[in-house]
């Protein structure tokens, strides 16, 4: 896969099959309209491109608005993302997109018309022979943009605009909207079902207080802040552990730890099964797979230790099966 990082870089193709969006989370419909997209360019002998942005929209316009208090405009609710640009790149690619092209997003490129987008840039510049959409794609300046005024570009520049009907999982519409609903409230196996993979949090780790090891379960405590990734809600988790291309199986808690403190920071750390290294500073990707129970104050240490002793048991189940 050849990147971009910009439209005058890319070279005009008129033999062009491309998609565009943010892809965030990579999911299951995603999936389809980029497996679409490639299979379409091989049956035609042309090249597969798609067009992302980085940072996510949403993010800047997000900054802009809320500290944009002179003009009185209502902030912009806070969304945090599915999926670092790393990882959606590497998912891209694994689906064996010819060409990604990578558009810097900030306020000026936000104000240009959906027209002159799809005119000045992906025309001129890129070439189209089809454009392969979702059902429900929007884009451009306030969001004017859709599946109309491309078929109606389409006819004026003679390239084709084919739209993908929605993908549902277990009844439900596949979106990013309800994949983080669903991770908010910690049903973590609906958002992976609708993900087609397990939910994934990369952090770095971060020395704590060692109460684990006390406890007779080593843990390593994650900082997951730099991913800028949604985090699920406190509770116990089973999880996939990947380190050094290695993938093991553990145990993740998230939350305040109740029955040693009274205060509200909330801590991230994974226990790692049949693990004994050292790796503070090292990062680790962690792929929750389901959410084991709430998070609770225990009575005493005995009666903490009896639970991690379940919590594990019930997690080796879950993860080999």
């Amino acid at each position: 896969m050849v990147i971009y990082r910009d439209f005058e870089s890319i070279n005009k193709d008129k033999d062009t099959v491309l998609t565009i969006g943010t892809f965030d989370g990579l999911h299951v419909g995603h999936r389809e309209i980029i497996e679409t997209v490639v299979g379409k360019a091989k049956e035609n002998n042309s090249r597969s491109v798609l067009v992302t942005f980085e940072p996510h929209p949403r993010m800047v316009l997000q900054n802009h608005f809320n500290r944009d208090e002179s003009k009185n405009k209502p902030g912009l609710k806070k969304v945090a993302l599915l999926s670092t640009f790393e990882n959606k790149k590497r998912l891209i690619e694994d689906l064996g997109i010819d060409v990604l092209l990578v558009v810097e997003f900030n306020m000026e490129f936000a104000n240009i018309s959906s027209n002159e987008f799809i005119e000045k840039y992906l025309y001129e510049k890129t070439g189209l022979k089809e454009v392969i959409l979702g059902y429900d794609h929007k884009f451009g300046k306030n969001r004017d943009g859709d599946i109309d005024l491309f078929r109606q570009l389409g006819l004026k520049y003679g390239f084709e605009v084919t739209t993908l009907s929605p993908v549902s999982v277990n009844g439900e519409t596949v979106s990013s909207t309800k994949i983080r609903h669903y991770l908010e409230n910690g049903e973590v196996r609906n958002a992976n079902s609708m993900l087609g993979r397990e939910y994934t949090l990369t952090g770095k780790i971060i020395h704590g207080d060692m109460r684990g090891r006390k406890l007779g379960f080593q843990t390593a405590n994650l900082d997951f802040s730099e991913s800028g990734l949604l985090i699920p809600p406190m509770g116990v988790y089973a999880v996939r552990v990947k380190y050094s291309s290695k993938m093991y199986e553990g145990v993740m808690n998230i939350g305040t730890r109740p029955s040693f403190n009274s205060g509200t920071e909330i801590t991230k750390e994974v226990h790692i099964f049949n693990f004994n290294e050292e790796i503070y500073g090292e990062e680790l990707e962690v792929l929750f797979v389901e959410k084991l129970r709430n998070e609770k104050k225990f009575e005493s240490v005995e009666d903490l230790k009896t639970q991690i002793k379940k919590d594990i048991e019930r997690a080796k189940s879950l993860l080999n099966n």
